[in-house]
């Protein structure tokens, strides 16, 4: 059976009982679709992925604490959930992603 990292290969496999268990990535919105169960890592198989923001030098240098402190407001409130919910509008709803993000962000009190 062909799988690839978590994507719509192994959605696929997963949909057409190819295969019964496959790693996935936890932003993924196919995860809370259909018959699906997310299984609690009790033993740590996976290790944690957690989303860093990575920042050029010269931007910080530009910009300062203020971009460093924006960049921290944003990063505490993108909950796994969140960001799920985010791609599921951009992957089923077909909507744009800096839309999306722009919509996200007015929401919580981020936007400019």
């Amino acid at each position: 059976v062909p799988l690839d990292t978590g994507g719509p290969l192994t959605r696929q496999a997963l949909e057409a009982q190819q295969i019964d268990v496959a790693l996935m990535f936890t932003t993924d919105p196919n995860i809370t679709k259909d018959d699906l169960v997310a299984l609690v890592d009790d033993r740590r198989l996976q290790p944690s992925e957690n989303v860093t923001p990575i920042v050029r030098r010269d931007v910080l240098e530009r910009f300062g604490d203020a971009f460093a402190a924006v960049v921290d407001r944003v990063s505490s409130r993108l909950t796994t959930e969140t960001l799920r919910d985010l791609n599921g509008k951009v992957s089923f709803d077909g909507r744009a992603p800096a839309a999306v993000a722009r919509e996200w962000l007015s929401a919580e009190g981020l936007a400019a």
